[in-house]
C-alpha cells in the first residue's frame, strides 16, 4: 500500500500511528506497507517463532524514506507477528 492509501485506509495520529483497533492499533503507518510486502513474499528475513508467531525483517530503501520520512535514520523494519493476529515492529531481528 502507499501512504496516501493508507492515509485514506486508516485514522492516522500527529505522530503518524494507526489510532483504528485492530492488528497495526498503535503502530506507525509504515508498518501497514511492510506487512503488505510480507504477504507478497517481499521479507528480507523471515523467522518461525512457534507455530503461530513469526518475525519477518525488511531492508529500508531509499525509496521506502522518500514514502515514509518517519524511516529517516532506520536501516531495517521487523514485524512481529504474534499469535492474536497484531502485528507489532520490534527493534531487533533475533
Amino acid at each position: 500500500m502507499t501512504r496516501q492509501e493508507i492515509v485514506d485506509t486508516y485514522t492516522i495520529t500527529e505522530r503518524g500511528t494507526i489510532s483504528n483497533p485492530g492488528k497495526f492499533e498503535g503502530e506507525m503507518l509504515y508498518v501497514v506497507a511492510f506487512y503488505e510486502r510480507a504477504l507478497e513474499g517481499f521479507s528480507d528475513r523471515y523467522r518461525q517463532i512457534c507455530d503461530s508467531e513469526s518475525v519477518e525483517g525488511f531492508n529500508v530503501t531509499a525509496a521506502d524514506r522518500r514514502e515514509f520520512p518517519e524511516l529517516s535514520g532506520k536501516r531495517t523494519v521487523n514485524l512481529y507477528y504474534r499469535s492474536d493476529g497484531f502485528v507489532i515492529e520490534v527493534n531487533r531481528f533475533r
